[in-house]
């Protein structure tokens, strides 16, 4: 008999796009990330698909987020940086490695829920670091693997949280996901605590942060939009890109129904033929990766980076 990689069942699948979920899973015990699997792992993904980040300690000041680079340095040097460093890595499509595939493809299985555009970006972090205030455009289930790490997760429906303006940016992918954040927000998320496994699903925009506590972490997000998610996003983009050309019209976030059916149509058929095109940012990487700087990593440009 196959044993369950979770505790997901039908009650949880019900709730997915409205609450938020809590849950148990066995992924630490897989043997997927121990030390070595990650070298392995870091050593044969292609590196354009492995984003660092560095940051500061104040919540507030997102400004202090900056974007690297792992280089071409072994697997080892990079999960010893992330260990004694400040980092941050996003490895994207961890699903194109054949050996998580067949987990991913077990994990939405087991999730019930009908969902489309599935991905999983695996998380590594150093202690004590953080991922600032942000809203996803998909739906996630964060799935924690090893260490501590404490989320604030953020109501989706207040427009003094998230307004309908930088929703609209992130899901067309004009701008980052990163928003403006005021710390007496706090009053008014949940929080909480994360340990090896054990997971949590949180409605879609929900804005939220994570802090890791002082030992090294690994996650798995599981990234996908269900029917109601994606017709979102399809509306949102539909106003935004209809609005270029009736200015003042089409703010109306209805998912449902006649009008909402005819934009999202609408607007799939200019993005198909081109009249309204795809965006995506670039963002600019500022370091590379180093197992022997303090941090590390060693800012480009900088002296150490000419003498390397």
């Amino acid at each position: 008999m196959t044993v369950p990689l979770s505790d997901w069942d039908l009650n949880k699948a019900e709730k997915v796009d409205n609450e938020i979920i809590l849950g148990k899973h066995n992924l630490h015990s897989s043997g997927r990330f121990t030390d070595d699997a990650l070298i392995k792992l870091f050593d044969c993904h292609p590196r354009e698909c492995m984003p660092m980040a560095t940051m500061g300690d104040d919540p507030a000041n997102n400004s202090d987020w900056m974007s690297g680079t792992p280089g071409d340095i072994p697997g080892k040097d990079i999960l010893d940086a992330i260990k004694h460093g400040k980092l941050w890595l996003n490895l994207l499509r961890l699903e194109q490695n054949p050996v998580y595939r067949d987990m991913m493809d077990k994990m939405f299985s087991e999730m019930q829920v009908p969902t489309s555009r599935n991905s999983l970006t695996l998380l590594v972090s150093s202690p004590n670091t953080q991922v600032y205030y942000h809203v996803d455009p998909n739906q996630v289930t964060l799935y924690h693997i090893r260490g501590n790490k404490r989320i604030w997760i953020y109501p989706n429906n207040d427009p003094n949280l998230i307004n309908q303006q930088d929703l609209e940016c992130i899901f067309s992918r004009e701008s980052e996901e990163e928003v403006s954040f005021r710390s007496d927000w706090d009053k008014l998320a949940q929080s909480f605590a994360l340990n090896e496994g054990e997971y949590i699903n949180w409605p879609q925009n929900c804005p939220h942060r994570v802090v890791t506590a002082d030992n090294f972490n690994v996650s798995l997000s599981a990234v996908f939009y269900t029917r109601a998610a994606q017709r979102k996003e399809w509306v949102y983009c539909a106003n935004r890109a209809f609005r270029k050309f009736v200015p003042f019209a089409f703010r109306d976030t209805s998912i449902s129904g006649i009008i909402p059916e005819a934009k999202i149509q609408a607007f799939r058929v200019l993005r198909k033929i081109k009249i309204v095109t795809e965006h995506t940012y670039t963002l600019d990487k500022k370091f590379q990766v180093d197992p022997n700087s303090p941090n590390g990593y060693f800012i480009k440009g900088s002296e150490k980076d000419k003498s390397a």
